[in-house]
This record gives C-alpha cells, structure tokens and sequence, in this order.
C-alpha cells in the first residue's frame, strides 16, 4: 500500500513510549526510590494503640497492618468455607472474628474522614466534636461486633457455619 508523508512520523511516535519504558529498566534501583523527603518515622506500639482508637486511618503503622490485614482476610475467608465443618476451623473463624471488626475501625475511621465533610458540609463534617463522636460510635460498635463475635465462634457454631446456616434449607420439625 502507498504509505503518506505521515506514516514515518506516526510510526516515531508510537515506538516512543516503548523507548521510554524500556529505558526505566536501565535506571539504577537507587534511582526509582528517590523520595523528596526522608520516610515518615514510624509509631511505637503505644501510640498505634491510642491511634487505633482515636484516628486510625491517620496512622502509617495501622495504614500497613489495615493493607496486609486486607490480605489476610482474602486469604482467609476462602479457607473458612472449605475447612468448615471441622475443628482445624476453629482457629480460622478465631482469627476472621477479630480481624475482621479491626478491619471495620480502621476503614470506618476512613470513611468518617472522607465521607462526613461530603455528606454534611465542611462546616460540621470537619468539626472536632463530631470528627470524635462518629469515632466513638465506630469504636463502640467495633467492640460489640467483637464480643459477639467471640460469643459466637467460642459458645456458638462459629462464624462460618453461621454464615453457610443461610444457604441452608431449614429443618422440619
């Protein structure tokens, strides 16, 4: 086919980025990881306490556990159903029972920060008093979620017979 003035240039230009990209895998290690200022220090365990509590999604430490407890949890789960019904069980709806509700503070703290000042205004969503109101409320319901859920993985089926006792067609009595 004859080819137009253009095609030479058009074809330049795609195989740019390709240039660039393969050129990144030339740039030393030290290079790619260059940070404009020194990285955060992190909390000691006192204070990743007292966070967890008060402002758990603005700290570094709970940022990390909150990410790789969201794997734990992926991994978790899936395991749940497959061991249930059986006592190598009971340790996985042990673990899911408290990681679970630590889960929901952390992301409930999140969601408080990001989402109050959207639904009632920068004014009162950004206020002290309600910022550690609505964190109270999540701290409290976070602790009743995980009494009950103890209760029910320690006197109870456990978590995940609970959740498949769902799917299951009732008994006739």
């Amino acid at each position: 086919p004859p080819t137009t003035s253009s095609t030479p240039m058009l074809i330049a230009y795609l195989r740019q980025p390709m240039t660039r990209a393969t050129q990144l895998h030339r740039v030393p290690a030290m290079m790619r990881t260059f940070r404009a200022s020194k990285p955060a220090p992190s909390a000691s365990p006192a204070d990743m306490v007292k966070e967890f509590f008060s402002a758990a999604d603005h700290s570094t430490g709970l940022s990390h556990a909150y990410h790789k407890l969201n794997v734990g949890l992926v991994a978790l789960t899936p395991l749940a159903l497959l061991l249930s019904p059986s006592a190598m069980n009971f340790p996985v709806d042990l673990a899911l029972g408290i990681g679970i509700p630590v889960h929901f503070q952390i992301s409930g703290h999140m969601l408080i920060t990001d989402y109050a000042p959207l639904l009632l205004g920068n004014g009162l969503g950004k206020a002290v008093w309600l910022q550690n109101v609505l964190r109270a409320a999540m701290t409290a319901t976070t602790a009743v979620t995980l009494c009950g859920l103890t209760k029910l993985n320690l006197e109870g089926p456990g978590l995940t017979e609970t959740i498949k006792s769902l799917w299951r067609k009732p008994s006739a009595n």
